[in-house]
């Protein structure tokens, strides 16, 4: 019952509430010796500890996980506990036990034919495979998996799939391929950002029309506008003008986009880390005569091939 109710809690948010129960039920199984019921409450409690930003904790979770499945021989929640661990790893830079801990959980799931969760897993193995320079063994399982992932449109899996075949033919200089798997990878990236921006649209407007319902007959017009500006939070605000944004990018409405540029200038970079000594900024008349030119701006080298970034 306790774990019912802590999952329960887990999948409305509230995390402390969950993590009470759980631990409350793994004493009661721990006095039963039940260590298949130890095995899935134990691993749930390292998912709310996760949630929590508790990794020492949620790693010692799932090593207990795993020491109650093999007693068990609960093999599914066995896999579970050997990828979650291995997404910790991922997450902490620790490449080389992350492929060992996801390759356990793949080997388990093969076995079980759980199809949906073992191609979840090799998309991980090829993300480590990839960190630690095995170009060959990420390649094959990218292929692998993505015909799958195609079939299912999963977007953000896709995105992973096309990025790293992207750096991986960059490496190999193939060219072709490597444009390819490019476009592939800006054309899911923008079809996400639509998804994203149409629901950040489409709550916004529940939003505004609710508060419209609710103001009185008699408010003027600008008191409603107040009132509307102050119920849109920051967040809200934020997407307002990211949706504008990309419109303005998508009509190459380019005299409109420049509006949003600093007065300084947008720094421009290919790169997650920004050099501010190579990084070009282009301020609103650079860019437009840029762009009105056609010029080819030069902004760095791919990784591997060090070929240009035009």
């Amino acid at each position: 019952l306790e774990s019912n109710i802590g999952s329960t809690y887990f999948l409305m948010g509230n995390h402390k509430k969950a993590l009470k129960y759980f631990e409350k039920a793994i004493s009661y199984y721990k006095k039963q010796k039940d260590f298949f019921q130890l095995s899935n409450t134990t691993l749930n409690l390292g998912n709310v500890q996760l949630a929590l930003k508790d990794t020492t904790g949620a790693i010692n979770s799932y090593n207990k996980t795993i020491e109650y499945a093999l007693q068990a021989n609960n093999l599914s929640t066995l896999a579970s506990g050997y990828n979650n661990i291995g997404s910790i790893y991922t997450a902490q830079n620790k490449f080389d036990l992350a492929v060992k801990s996801i390759e356990q959980s793949i080997s388990i799931r093969e076995k079980l034919g759980l199809d949906g969760e073992l191609e979840s897993s090799k998309l991980s193995l090829a993300n480590n495979q990839l960190k630690i320079g095995d170009f060959s063994g990420a390649k094959r399982r990218y292929l692998n998996v993505k015909k799958v992932f195609e079939k299912i449109i999963a977007k953000e899996k896709l995105k992973d799939i096309y990025l790293g075949l992207s750096y991986i033919y960059a490496a190999e200089k193939n060219k072709d391929s490597l444009n390819f798997y490019q476009k592939k990878y800006n054309e899911i990236l923008s079809s996400i950002y639509k998804s994203e921006t149409l629901k950040a649209s489409q709550e916004i407007e529940v939003k505004y029309q609710t508060e419209k319902k609710e103001q009185p007959a008699t408010a003027d017009t600008s008191a409603l506008v107040i009132k509307e500006a102050d119920g849109l939070s920051q967040q809200d605000s934020i997407k307002a003008t990211g949706r504008q944004i990309l419109t303005f990018l998508k009509a190459k409405n380019y005299p409109e986009l420049v509006k949003y540029f600093s007065n300084e200038g947008v720094r421009f970079s290919p790169y997650a880390y920004i050099d501010k000594a190579t990084s070009k900024i282009l301020t609103p008349d650079d860019f437009l005569n840029a762009i009105n030119k056609k010029q080819t701006f030069t902004w760095g080298s791919f990784d591997g091939t060090g070929d240009q970034i035009n």
